[in-house]
């Protein structure tokens, strides 16, 4: 009899053991294939983003090539150094604004009153008429405000050299 107790007890060990080893190894699988979802809901898994690496931003060679300055027709220079390009603002008008014409000259129609401090390009002239030395002035912000202005009311603006 102490011959079967004791094959018994070796064979509930074995069995044991073999039962744990096996619940072993399916908690072991278990944990490892399982992922938990997003906190508050458990049945879906983590989205994995892959980001690829930063790489560097290629260097431009850039080649700069000056252009030559205009050269300026001196019969195109007024008094006041107001010049076909030059940059000039409407002054001293004593805050009733300048009014610009269709044409050179006091005849021609009014296309709209341009107000002081006003900053215009040039791009014709000068015209003599009715006593005064006309340019033609375009808005560097708007084309469609041009129009001729007595050099009486526009002051030559010099860009920092």
């Amino acid at each position: 009899m102490h011959w079967l107790f004791s094959n018994i007890n070796r064979w509930v060990i074995l069995i044991a053991l073999g039962v744990f080893l096996l619940s072993l190894s399916f908690w072991a699988i278990f944990l490892f294939l399982y992922t938990p979802g997003p906190p508050g809901n458990q049945n879906y898994p983590y989205i994995i983003t892959v980001v690829s690496a930063p790489v560097m931003t290629p260097q431009m060679d850039y080649l700069i090539i000056s252009s030559p300055t205009p050269a300026i027709d001196d019969s195109t220079i007024g008094i006041d150094g107001i010049h076909i390009g030059s940059v000039v603002q409407i002054y001293n008008t004593n805050g009733d604004g300048l009014r610009l014409r269709e044409g050179p000259g006091t005849q021609p129609g009014v296309k709209f009153v341009a107000l002081d401090s006003e900053l215009y390009n040039i791009s014709a002239g000068p015209e003599e008429a009715d006593g005064y030395v006309w340019w033609h002035l375009v808005s560097p912000y708007d084309e469609n405000r041009s129009g001729w202005a007595a050099s009486k009311y526009l002051m030559l603006i010099v860009p920092d050299q």
